[in-house]
């Protein structure tokens, strides 16, 4: 059970990636105040509401393998969510996907924001699927308002506008029940600009969170850690210039257990920060303790920049004890209200690396409330 003062650790397990299992042992350690869920419904624009996702089977081998891949990870989070109740466990259902394969994607959440028959239908549906599967609240993922899947081209100029609308007449709903209501934020202050009145936002959500990863790495074509200190820095700054301080205790920050994979242009026994290199892949913890293992790496530890374990021709970047230890104060610091962990299954949940199971998310959990570990220690 968690107190009310609590900071919140917003747990997201999506269905086409992580099992129930991890759930609950994620919740066994009371590592997760909030866990959302989801999605578990697909968007029907002909008929304007929400189908399960079976109604989405095609002809299409492949969208049927995925969608059976879901569907079974499916069945077993339907009891972890019973278990995580029973626990104490805040349990919020998503709706919405950057796929239209999956759930409700932006260019959707477009369409029916801007119709008001069409929001009061859809609105309907989503608390009645809240209530009926005893959900204690829901999260909105439109990525993004005006600028759907970060292109600001392709978008509608009176998104802006619609999501208030959309999210008070939501708000309107849940908060006499007593159910909460996460928004998804983006992660660029272009994008926030753009599509969000975060002022009048707060006034209609519980939450907002980020996904404050990714900054750098797969945009570059040098060494860049996932989410750089300093540029974590100028996004929060940028939220708390639009709010205020005492307003971001709605602000959930975004971490993940994720590593990138870069491989050298030239070998070189000591790559620095900005040598060329081409992005390989998005990796897990668990196979950077493995590579490091075989493959002789040796360390930096850049705590603003990144940490990197490399040897001639590849570069790793991953999250130590140090460098979370400094994004959480940061965020404490400027007053927000918690953190949101994503990508599970790139977590050692196995405990295969010795630093015991789901590190990461054990790590975070133990800073924001006190605690913590050394990465670097299960590495060597």
């Amino acid at each position: 059970m968690f107190s009310a003062d609590q900071r919140v650790m917003l747990c997201d397990f999506n269905p086409s990636i992580d099992i129930g299992a991890d759930i609950k042992k994620a919740v066994d350690y009371n590592f997760c105040t909030h866990v959302t869920f989801g999605p578990w419904h697909i968007y029907n624009s002909e008929q304007i509401k929400f189908d399960p996702l079976p109604g989405v089977m095609s002809d299409n081998n492949f969208k049927i393998t995925i969608l059976r891949l879901i569907l079974s990870k499916l069945e077993e989070q339907t009891p972890a969510k019973e278990y995580l109740k029973q626990r104490g466990v805040k349990t919020i259902l998503t709706f919405g996907s950057v796929y239209a394969e999956n759930g409700m994607q932006a260019a959707k959440w477009s369409i029916v924001a801007a119709n008001a028959d069409w929001r009061k239908k859809i609105i309907t549906q989503m608390v009645e699927l809240m209530d009926v599967n005893k959900f204690d609240g829901i999260s909105v993922f439109w990525q993004f308002s005006v600028c759907p899947n970060s292109d600001c081209s392709a978008g509608n100029r009176k998104d802006k506008e619609n999501l208030v609308t959309l999210m008070r007449e939501l708000y309107n709903v849940t908060k006499p029940r007593g159910k909460l209501l996460f928004l998804l934020l983006p992660d660029s202050d272009l994008l926030l600009a753009q599509g969000y009145d975060l002022p009048i936002l707060w006034n209609v959500v519980d939450f907002f969170f980020l996904q404050s990863y990714f900054y750098e790495g797969q945009n570059y074509d040098y060494v860049g850690h996932i989410a750089s200190l300093s540029q974590i820095r100028f996004f929060i700054a940028v939220i708390r210039t639009s709010l205020g301080f005492a307003k971001m205790r709605k602000v959930l920050a975004g971490i993940i257990p994720s590593s990138i994979l870069y491989k050298l242009a030239k070998p070189d026994p000591k790559p620095k920060y900005k040598d060329d290199t081409s992005y390989s892949n998005c990796t897990s913890m668990t196979e950077v303790c493995e590579s490091v293992k075989r493959g002789n790496f040796t360390f930096i530890l850049n705590d603003n920049d990144g940490n990197f374990a490399h040897n001639t021709t590849h570069v790793y970047t991953f999250e130590d004890y140090n460098s979370l230890k400094l994004k959480i104060e940061y965020f404490q610091k400027n007053g927000l209200g918690g953190l949101l962990y994503a990508r599970s299954r790139d977590d050692d949940v196995g405990n295969k690396c010795g630093c015991g199971p789901l590190p990461i998310l054990r790590i975070a959990s133990e800073i924001l409330h006190g605690g913590g570990c050394l990465i670097k220690q299960c590495l060597k």
